[in-house]
C-alpha cells in the first residue's frame, strides 16, 4: 500500500471524501478569542525572586482554608 493510498483510506475512515470537500473546511475563519489581561495579572501572582533560604514550610494539622491565626496557634 503506498503512502497516498494510506492517506486516502484514513480520510475515508474519518468520513472525509476528497471529491466533495465541505466549504467549511476550505474557508478559514480566524478565532477572535483573547484572554482577559486583567484576569491574568490580578488573580494569579508569581513570585519570581524569592531566595530558597527565605521560604518557611510550616506543618500544621489544620485545613489549608483555615485562618492563618488558627494555623499558627
Amino acid at each position: 500500500m503506498s503512502t497516498n493510498d494510506n492517506i486516502i483510506d484514513k480520510f475515508k475512515y474519518i468520513g472525509l471524501d476528497l471529491d466533495n470537500i465541505p466549504e467549511s473546511i476550505k474557508e478559514f475563519d480566524s478565532l477572535d478569542y483573547r484572554p482577559s489581561k486583567y484576569y491574568d495579572e490580578h488573580i494569579y501572582k508569581v513570585y519570581k525572586y524569592i531566595d530558597v533560604n527565605d521560604i518557611q514550610i510550616l506543618l500544621t494539622p489544620t485545613n489549608r482554608l483555615c485562618d492563618v491565626a488558627e494555623k499558627y496557634r
